[in-house]
């Protein structure tokens, strides 16, 4: 089984409308689903309690805990020991995973019986343009707050062909997009 564990804060609609909803169209339903939760409000509280029946209906669990410190490395090393499952992936909550990403990450692992790590592609998108580098550096530059931008994480990476190889060994590891083997 996997554990998505996704460290958030004050971010309840990218949470709602990005990672929880692409994590309830998986074609593989062996997961279970952990947001380490360091707002100061109740909203991703709510977003969770909302969907935990949706999430059981595939299969699958949803658990929600409020984070004891800030700190997207500290919340993910705190949601690591809640985790149940044999492989811990982590996603952040404005990555939107594509439907074979979990199935995907599960032959990965068994392919590779000797590999600790593994990570899918991650592509910068807005839903009206696709990539756009632009926004993301006009973000950075000043300061604003894109909430429509999202990051796909998808099995086979960006290209337009499908590719069907497995995601293998890889170099390094994004923050948004890693999976080790607990």
């Amino acid at each position: 089984m996997i554990s998505v564990v996704i460290a958030t804060m004050n971010r309840a609609a990218a949470l709602r409308r990005f990672s929880l909803a692409s994590l309830l169209r998986q074609t593989e339903p062996n997961f279970e689903v952990i947001v380490w939760d360091a707002s100061a409000d109740d909203d991703t509280a709510g977003v969770c309690e909302s969907l935990i029946r949706e999430f059981e209906k595939i299969g699958s669990q949803l658990r929600y805990f409020k984070a004891p410190r800030k700190g997207s490395a500290s919340q993910r090393n705190d949601g690591f020991t809640a985790a149940e499952g044999d492989i811990v992936f982590y996603i952040d909550d404005d990555c939107e995973l594509s439907a074979d990403a979990i199935s995907s990450l599960c032959a990965c692992f068994r392919s590779f019986p000797w590999l600790n790590g593994a990570g899918l592609p991650m592509l910068n998108k807005t839903p009206s343009s696709g990539n756009s580098s632009l926004i993301a550096l006009a973000t950075r530059l000043f300061g604003m707050k894109n909430h429509l931008l999202r990051r796909t994480i998808n099995r086979y990476g960006g290209l337009s062909l499908p590719i069907k190889d497995l995601p293998g060994p890889a170099e390094w590891l994004s923050g948004g997009s890693m999976a080790f083997r607990k």
